[in-house]
């Protein structure tokens, strides 16, 4: 385990929100912030590949719980940008919402990112971080496996402390008898 950001002691509005995985481009996370702002992350490095903004005039209304949807099969996202109401209304249907298109392959930096991701398709399907990519068949097995495993690993350590104890008793009994 290994920390991908720290938590703001000082600003508050910069702490993390929403984590989405891109499973489209493994390894790779939406960071969104309490201030708004949102981040590509290569968890492998862990580095902040570039930044995204929603035009001047939109913000997230609720930036602790932003409205979003990544796709599963392209690198792109969908976020809600709402206009705000100029009269202050305190009706939500009074303001305007847009939704905005961000295709990671678009942008100059990120169109190679697909065909050059940081982590192999085998680690992908070994990691347990990345299990999202896998079928839902594929997760239920690897659970399952896991939860034998380590029943079985459990059943063993048991064996070997009972082993222990009785090693122990046995050593006991022949201290006291001398």
């Amino acid at each position: 385990i290994s920390v991908l950001a720290e938590r703001p002691i000082k600003h508050l509005d910069e702490a993390i929100c929403a984590v989405a995985p891109v499973q489209a481009l493994p390894g790779m996370l939406l960071i969104f912030y309490g201030n708004g702002s949102l981040q590509l992350m290569d968890v492998a490095k862990p580095q902040i590949i570039c930044a995204f903004a929603l035009p001047r005039t939109y913000h997230l209304v609720v930036p602790w719980k932003p409205l979003f949807v990544v796709s599963v099969q392209h690198p792109c996202f969908l976020l809600r940008g709402d206009l705000p109401d100029e009269t202050e209304s305190s009706n939500t249907k009074d303001i305007q919402s847009s939704l905005f298109y961000f295709n990671l392959e678009a942008y100059p930096l990120l169109e190679n990112l697909s065909k050059n991701h940081t982590i192999p398709e085998a680690d992908m399907t070994e990691n347990a971080a990345f299990a999202q990519v896998l079928p839902l068949e594929k997760r239920c097995e690897r659970f399952l496996q896991k939860r034998f495993q380590k029943l079985e690993k459990a059943a063993k350590e048991q064996e070997h402390c009972a082993r222990i104890r009785r090693y122990s008793l046995l050593l006991q009994r022949e201290n006291f008898r001398k």
